[in-house]
């Protein structure tokens, strides 16, 4: 044999090294066992406290295997359902929730198991509806992790449901609490907005109806994310004021108001905007806030305001419309009785010494009553549009042939002039009848301001749009302070002539009047001692189809 030929040495030396490997592989089970024990008693304390933390937790704590079968419910279940753990680890999944509530579980199954695949384990976070032992609907929000071993495999899941009804409902109401608002605020013709502002001066919207969007013509977009879009539409002549008494209200937190202009669709619009302030903690202030469209009252107002002038001008017009009958017409009518008393006399005593002077004077007195007479009514038929308008083309130097003989008396007896320096190929488009006054009207005027021996020129210039007529005389002039009340009825006043001939004024009202009835205009000049030079335009006869100033022609 083999071993008879090693030495007693050599034997002992292979006895001592079996014994130390029997003491290396004793000491290395005894080890592993060690090491197992201590990880069976670490699951073990790791399963109490998971269990003594499930038990003892208000919120339900369960797990699943990989085929979702229950391995696991706290107790908490009871609080939760209404039935013991023991009955919820046996009850099948359908009997658990609505139709709705597992379609929701299976969509987040088929979610899971694609992030699976991926080795991707994020936790599932859903809410469903489960029933309660009382037959009655609870929500329960769900959180459901994986549960992996030491090499990532999965072997089951461990989930968390929260009893979070009260939560839902509260969010139900708020939501129809929400859309009342939303109905209120839809309903309601004011826009209605939310603006936080910030202590550092910040300031952002929160909220902005529809009803606002529309008032200013802004997306809702473009106001929330910046404000300077809805500032950049203010009325430069009211932006200023806008912005003073927001940083003002800003300030001392007391209630905004403000009315102005703002350009909403290219147009100018009026707006009226409130709001109050309400305090959020020390940092900022949320003011609530509503928005007005008050364009049509403004336009309203300006109407009103209008009106009110234009009443207290027909009132002036009024009172100096009877000052005239009471008072200008009763001097003229006064000379005439006296005169014509006296001229009686004269006859029933053989008397005819200075009977023509007199009777002169009744002729002229009669003439000049009998003008303002006509004055009178054309001037009240200008007023309730009466009057009748009819334009057509005609030429000028005819009217004038016609009109300026009619002063050849009056003008003879104080040796006056009359020149005229007309084109007899100028036409115009005008009513004959009106134009007629307006001339006797500029001449009587002339001559009654003329001084003896003095001289009237008439004018006529053909220019691109209209035709220019003047009337000039080398009298007495008009003093500046009366030229801008010429033309007015409630300022009118009377001036004695040269040859103290009495007027009223109101003749010049009435051919101002006749003049922009044709879309024309009619001025004076005027230097005291100097003379006077009335002037008005009328469209020459190439414009006789085109619109005549803002009157209709009425019969």
């Amino acid at each position: 044999m083999e071993n008879k030929d090693k030495t007693k040495e050599e034997l002992l030396k292979e006895i001592q090294e079996l014994k130390q490997l029997n003491n290396a592989l004793k000491g290395s089970v005894e080890k592993h066992i060690t090491e197992r024990e201590q990880i069976k008693e670490a699951l073990h304390q790791n399963e109490t406290k998971f269990r003594l933390l499930a038990q003892n937790s208000s919120d339900v704590v369960w797990t699943v295997d990989t085929n979702y079968r229950l391995t696991y419910v706290s107790p908490s279940v009871y609080r939760l359902r209404g039935i013991p753990a023991e009955e919820a680890i046996l009850e099948p999944f359908e009997n658990t929730m609505p139709p709705q509530s597992q379609a929701v579980i299976y969509k987040a199954i088929i979610t899971s198991r694609k992030h699976e695949k991926e080795k991707n384990y994020p936790p599932t976070r859903l809410e469903i509806e489960q029933y309660h032992k009382d037959g009655s609907l609870i929500w329960v929000e769900m959180t459901i992790r994986p549960i992996l071993n030491k090499r990532g495999e999965k072997t089951g899941y461990v989930g968390v449901s929260r009893d979070v009804t009260k939560c839902k409902q509260t969010q139900k109401k708020l939501k129809e609490s929400l859309n009342r608002f939303d109905s209120l605020v839809t309903k309601i013709p004011v826009g209605i907005y939310i603006l936080r502002i910030h202590t550092n001066g910040q300031m952002k919207f929160e909220y902005v109806s529809d009803r606002w969007c529309e008032i200013f013509q802004l997306k809702r977009e473009e106001a929330l994310n910046d404000i300077s879009n809805v500032h950049q539409h203010f009325h430069e002549e009211d932006i200023e004021q806008f912005l003073a008494l927001n940083q003002q209200a800003a300030l001392t937190l007391k209630p905004f108001l403000w009315e102005g202009r703002f350009f909403s669709g290219g147009k100018i619009r009026w707006l009226h905007i409130e709001s109050i302030p309400i305090p959020n903690n020390h940092e900022n202030v949320r003011w609530y806030g509503v928005t007005q469209d008050i364009t049509q009252r403004k336009q309203a107002e300006l109407a009103l305001r209008d009106s009110e002038i234009q009443l207290r001008e027909i009132n002036a017009q009024k009172d100096k419309f009877f000052s005239i009958i009471a008072h200008d017409l009763r001097s003229p009518f006064t000379s005439i009785l006296g005169f014509s008393e006296i001229l009686l006399d004269q006859i029933k005593e053989q008397d005819y010494n200075g009977i023509e002077k007199h009777a002169k004077i009744i002729n002229q007195t009669a003439q000049l009553t009998m003008n303002l007479l006509m004055n009178l009514l054309k001037w009240s038929q200008t007023q309730t549009g009466r009057i009748a308008f009819n334009p057509e083309i005609f030429v000028l130097d005819d009217i004038l042939n016609q009109n300026i003989p009619l002063f050849s008396t009056i003008a003879g007896q104080k040796a006056i002039r009359i020149n005229k320096d007309v084109a007899p190929d100028i036409a115009v488009f005008a009513d004959k009848q009106m134009i007629s006054t307006v001339v006797r009207n500029l001449i009587s005027n002339a001559i009654k301001f003329t001084h003896q021996g003095g001289e009237i020129n008439i004018s006529a210039e053909k220019r691109k749009n209209d035709v220019l007529i003047s009337v000039s005389d080398n009298g007495i002039g008009i003093k500046t302070e009366r030229l801008e009340t010429l033309f007015r009825i409630d300022k009118t006043d009377s001036t004695d002539g040269t040859n103290d001939e009495m007027g009223t004024g109101l003749g010049l009202v009435l051919c101002k009047e006749f003049i922009e009835k044709h879309g024309g205009e009619m001025g004076v000049k005027s230097k005291p001692q100097k003379g006077s030079t009335f002037y008005f335009m009328l469209p020459h006869s190439d414009n006789s189809t085109k619109h005549l100033g803002n009157e209709k022609v009425s019969g």
